[in-house]
């Protein structure tokens, strides 16, 4: 019951095998600057992937009609003159120049829209599940982007499973199981990250639920490998075993079978 002593032993434990406490939060605490600047980059592709300059980008949303700088607007506040890049979505702003070409001037051409589909999906709109709020003639662009959620709650789920260590075995009768916090908070993110997936992906791009599917993909088939190995060492480690109990039985044996011989020959004597 000394919980002093026991996470000294467990620090030394570490440190005889060469074990980080950080190893299993690192992976995790590396994704985020990757997000934050996936979901900048997402946000403004016109000024930081094609390279506009803010200016140019601001003076092109502001010749559009008023209606369509409305429904670019982060805010539904009307504004008379956009003079913050921050307060448009660039993502619409692209959407609403692909549909009206017109509006193209010099500084930003139609070569500098970035065409936002792949495999059919635009990536550049926002899933929604409250289809009955799309107009018909969008609902074939939304209604397959609802594909992309839904697998990144398949593949955020295999790999909570695949990463989640079996239950140990349950305790004796007239046994009190000791309470570990540990596997409550286990067991809480098991429903809790797969809820996060699917709630940001349906308020953030369909790129980003596409990064998810990928970044989950990969863990699995990382995770895969990492069982197969140690199921391997784990059957080596029998063979071994079995083989080292046969030499001793063996061992035994012979031994019994020359103390046999020797005490025949003593009573023939």
């Amino acid at each position: 019951n000394d919980k002093e002593k026991v996470n000294a032993e467990i620090q030394k434990l570490y440190k005889e095998k060469n074990v980080s406490c950080m190893g299993g939060c690192l992976p995790m605490l590396f994704q985020f600057p990757v997000l934050i600047a996936l979901y900048s980059v997402l946000r403004r592709p016109l000024t930081l992937v094609v390279g506009k300059t803010n200016e140019a980008v601001i003076a092109l949303a502001n010749s559009l009609p008023k209606e369509l700088i409305n429904s670019i607007l982060y805010s539904s506040k009307d504004i008379e003159t956009i003079t913050k890049i921050n307060q448009f979505n660039e993502l619409k702003l692209i959407d609403v120049l692909n549909n009206n070409p017109q509006y193209l001037n010099e500084a930003i051409t139609g070569a500098d829209l970035i065409n936002l589909n792949f495999l059919g999906l635009n990536l550049g709109k926002v899933p929604q599940w409250q289809l009955w709020n799309i107009p018909k003639e969008e609902l074939g662009i939304y209604l397959p982007l609802l594909i992309l959620p839904l697998v990144a709650l398949i593949m955020t789920i295999i790999s909570q499973r695949l990463m989640t260590p079996p239950k140990k075995e349950e305790p004796k009768k007239g046994k009190v199981e000791e309470k570990n916090p540990a596997a409550g908070m286990t067991n809480a993110m098991k429903y809790m990250i797969p809820g996060m997936t699917v709630y940001f992906s349906f308020i953030l791009p369909a790129s980003m639920a596409l990064y998810w599917i990928c970044t989950y993909a990969f863990q699995i088939f990382q995770q895969l490998y990492i069982n197969y190995q140690k199921k391997m060492k784990e059957a080596e480690g029998k063979d071994v075993k079995q083989i080292d109990n046969k030499e001793t039985k063996a061992s035994k044996d012979a031994g019994k079978s020359k103390g046999d011989k020797k005490k025949s020959d003593g009573g023939k004597k």
